[in-house]
This record gives C-alpha cells, sequence and structure tokens, in this order.
C-alpha cells in the first residue's frame, strides 16, 4: 500500500514538474512580415540628421536646405508605405528598447510638419495637406501590434497633423479635403472600440512581461502593478484625438457643400 502512494505521489510529482517547466517558458515569438514596414521606420528615423533646436520656427531658406538633405528619409518611408508594418514586439528587445524606437518615430512627426510648413511657406497648400494626411498615416501605421508606448506616440503624432490640417483646411482644394475627409473616417470606422483595443494592448504587454520575467516574475508584475492609470491615461487621449478628427472632418466635409446648399 505504502508502494502505491509513494508511486502515485512520485508520478503527481513528475507530472507537476514537467507542467512548471512547460509554464515557465515563453510563448513562441509570432511571425512577423519581411520586410516589415516598422523597420523601416525606425530605420528612416534613425537615418535622420539631428533636429535644429529651432525646427518649428527655422526660416524659409533653412528648412528647404534640411529638407533637401533628407532625401534618403524620404526613400526609406516612401518603402515603408508599401509594406506590411507590425510592431515586432517579440524581437525587438526589452522594453527600454521598445520605448527607444518608438521615441524615434516621434522624430519622423517633426520632419513632416517642417515639410508641411515649408509647402505653405511657398503657397502650396495642397502639398502642405497631402503631407500632414501622410504624417497621419504614418502614426497609424507604425503602432499596429504594438505596445502602450507606439499607441501614445501615434496618437500624439495624429493630434500633430489634424491640428495642422484644421489650420489649413480654407487653403486647400476640394479634391484634397475630400482626400482627407474620407481617408481618415474610413480608417477610424474600421478602428475597434477603445475598450476592446486597450484589452489587445494590454494582452501584448503581460506576454512581453513574460518574456522578459518569466512566468511567476510577469505574474507578480501583472498582480500589483493596477492598470488603471495607463488605461485613464490611454482612453484620455484616445477621446482626444477622436473628437480632433470629428471636428475637422465635418469642417472639411462643410466646405464641400456648395454655398447655394449650405444657406
Amino acid at each position: 500500500m505504502k508502494g502505491k502512494i509513494f508511486l502515485a505521489l512520485l508520478v503527481l510529482a513528475t507530472g507537476v514538474i514537467a507542467l512548471l517547466a512547460w509554464a515557465v517558458q515563453p510563448p513562441p515569438p509570432k511571425q512577423y512580415p519581411t520586410p516589415n514596414g516598422y523597420d523601416t521606420y525606425v530605420l528612416a528615423a534613425q537615418t535622420m540628421l539631428p533636429l535644429p533646436v529651432d525646427y518649428d520656427t527655422m526660416d524659409k531658406e533653412r528648412l528647404s536646405e534640411f529638407i533637401n538633405a533628407s532625401s534618403d528619409v524620404f526613400d526609406l518611408v516612401s518603402r515603408a508605405d508599401s509594406q506590411e508594418c507590425v510592431v515586432p514586439v517579440d524581437v525587438i528587445g526589452k522594453s527600454d528598447e521598445m520605448f527607444d524606437t518608438a521615441g524615434e518615430l516621434r522624430s519622423l512627426a517633426r520632419l513632416w510638419t517642417m515639410r508641411a510648413r515649408l509647402e505653405t511657406l511657398e503657397g502650396r497648400h495642397d502639398e502642405a495637406g497631402e503631407i500632414l494626411l501622410d504624417l497621419w498615416m504614418i502614426c497609424d501605421r507604425s503602432c499596429n501590434g504594438g505596445l502602450l508606448i507606439h499607441h501614445l506616440v501615434s496618437i500624439a503624432g495624429k493630434q500633430v497633423a489634424v491640428t495642422g490640417l484644421t489650420g489649413l483646411d480654407q487653403q486647400m482644394s476640394e479634391a484634397v479635403r475630400s482626400k482627407v475627409a474620407t481617408t481618415i473616417g474610413a480608417k477610424n470606422r474600421n478602428t475597434p472600440p477603445k475598450e476592446d483595443l486597450f484589452d489587445t494592448i494590454m494582452a501584448l504587454e503581460k506576454r512581453v512581461n513574460r518574456r522578459e520575467l518569466g512566468l511567476f516574475g510577469s505574474l507578480l508584475v501583472n498582480a500589483s502593478d493596477s492598470t488603471m492609470p495607463a488605461k485613464q491615461q490611454f482612453f484620455q487621449s484616445f477621446d482626444r484625438l477622436r473628437k480632433l478628427e470629428e471636428t475637422l472632418i465635418k469642417q472639411l466635409q462643410t466646405k464641400l457643400v456648395p454655398d447655394s446648399l449650405a444657406e
């Protein structure tokens, strides 16, 4: 009888050990597109010349000189625009590296605003609008499959683009106004509700924690670290951007109505 109990305990212990050995293994890495547009966007940002401190107030001559020297960056971004884009959270490295690469994309947003400003100074308002819409699209693509930091950087970049487009509204042609309103409106209609999007982001955050900290370490972090502050920050940023976008689209669409019909 004792022998049977010992054997049963041994089998149970072996099963528990095997289960723990399986559980502590990080989840297998996801397959990412090759080439990946996200990597190309990051490479473009890393290729940039250092931005001048006064990049947002430079005169037309200096703007033109800087932008002409950035042709390699524009070529890389054009290449990335044609590639499938997914943030490679399983292979990008540790969390601090993800923060670094996400931060580098802010530089692209600043360069695009410099391009739009130069076009505006030279009276090419449609071209400026196209550049800001392109910035909005880059931000939209570059957070696909990303963590909270990628989505917050994306939202910040979109806000810059939308604010610029709102200021250009009266100067853009009907064709460009229609393109902006249609593109942003269609993309937003296909965006999941913010609650579902946040849940997806948090699932990825937990996946990264498990990869870096192991099963038990990630359980401790996930149990002790409340998601409420992150959720509040994300919802506030999401709602602020969506309100700006809805105001812009309404403004653009109003301009598309002939004056005789609007009265």
